[in-house]
């Protein structure tokens, strides 16, 4: 009856009746059942050493970890429930912890793989838009120089044309600087020479003709004036 105090404390401490626990139960199990599960190399205290009884031990809310089964021996020890589905779950969480970082790889393998497609097409196409704007360039400055080649060439026709005109200017101030006196001086000059030069062919003619006839040595003056005069002469007679 000492032996199964400690279970009859408790039973009272839950406000049941510790008579009908003894009248179900018989008393060897209780026996068998205390003494093959509370072992001195089980408890967490040395009886021998520490003056602490088995009824304290069970007073002190400890049943679980007495009521646990008889350890066996090493090969076959038979390993508990509950530490069994604590593994379970330790490896379930292992397993979910692998699963998201699994997936955390994945995925920053995703971003790493479009950030390089996106830097790759960046890259292609600033490289297309230097090519452009270096094609665009060399288009603008082959335009520039056509434009300049043009332009040059028309500057020197405009240069040439005022040169010209220049030209002509300073030929119409001379003549028209020189007095009317000298033109006309210059233009009797010249047709008095056309009228002794004609005058002296015809009496040239005349003497080959008639060598004897005493009229060839001298012509009258009347015949001299019908002679055919340049074109300039005759309007200025004809003016007259």
């Amino acid at each position: 009856m000492k032996k199964i105090f400690g279970l009859q404390s408790i039973v009272t401490s839950k406000n049941q009746n510790p008579e009908a626990l003894l009248d179900s139960y018989d008393l060897h199990l209780c026996k068998e059942f205390l003494g093959n599960s509370i072992k001195e190399n089980d408890l967490l205290f040395d009886f021998t050493n520490q003056k602490f009884s088995k009824s304290d031990y069970i007073k002190n809310n400890l049943l679980e970890f007495v009521s646990r089964s008889k350890r066996q021996s090493e090969p076959f020890r038979r390993r508990s429930q509950k530490r069994k589905s604590i593994r379970q779950q330790k490896n379930r969480f292992s397993q979910q912890r692998k699963q998201k970082q699994k997936q955390f790889n994945r995925q920053k393998q995703k971003q790493r793989q479009l950030f390089q497609q996106r830097q790759k097409q960046l890259r292609k196409q600033r490289q297309y838009t230097q090519q452009k704007f270096s094609r665009e360039r060399a288009r603008r400055e082959s335009e520039r120089r056509e434009q300049e080649r043009r332009r040059s060439i028309e500057l020197q026709k405009l240069i040439e044309r005022i040169q010209q005109e220049a030209e002509k200017n300073s030929q119409t101030t001379t003549e028209s600087t020189t007095s009317t006196s000298s033109v006309g001086n210059r233009a009797r000059n010249e047709a008095e020479e056309y009228e002794a030069r004609l005058r002296a062919q015809r009496e040239e003619e005349e003497r080959e003709r008639n060598p004897d006839d005493p009229r060839n040595e001298r012509q009258p003056p009347d015949e001299a004036r019908n002679v055919r005069q340049p074109p300039r002469v005759e309007a200025r007679r004809q003016k007259k």
